[in-house]
């Protein structure tokens, strides 16, 4: 059982991580283009990317996202794996991910980006009851990738 010391850190690590990746999502939906100037996304999606992000954007809210996350109970937290180690390493392993996309900015990169945004997404998603909308429109960008 983690205390509630540990149980704050974790959620504002994952409060965090929620931060982080709205900001990636909109740099990568309004600049979609690699190192080399390659597209990252299909061009016949750039624009409903854009609309749909701007849509999400007006509807989403930070302060009811922090307050499920901080009205999620320790245990959920625990069973979900969104504390201690298990959260360092899904969070060190998106970082990492990051870090490899700025150096890069391909596809491949991005896609396992977003992958590993994934593991820590469905987590707290399923811990705190999260609105899925952002899952949603980090799945519509997933499957707007140009990876052919």
């Amino acid at each position: 059982m983690i205390n509630e010391k540990l149980a704050n850190e974790a959620r504002q690590e994952i409060l965090d991580f929620i931060q982080q990746l709205l900001d990636i999502l909109d740099k990568i939906i309004h600049e979609p283009y690699g190192e080399n100037g390659e597209r990252l996304v299909l061009e016949e999606m750039r624009k409903e990317l854009q609309e749909a992000w701007m849509e999400f954007s007006e509807d989403f809210n930070l302060d009811q996202v922090k307050a499920r996350i901080y009205e999620a109970p320790q245990e959920l937290l625990q069973t979900h794996g969104l504390y201690g180690g298990q959260l360092r390493a899904k969070l060190s392993l998106f970082r990492r991910r990051l870090e490899r996309f700025f150096l890069g900015r391909g596809t491949k990169t991005l896609l396992r980006l977003i992958d590993a945004a994934d593991t820590v997404l469905d987590s707290i998603i399923a811990a705190t009851g999260l609105d899925e909308a952002i899952k949603e429109i980090k799945d519509l960008l997933r499957n707007s990738i140009d990876d052919e």
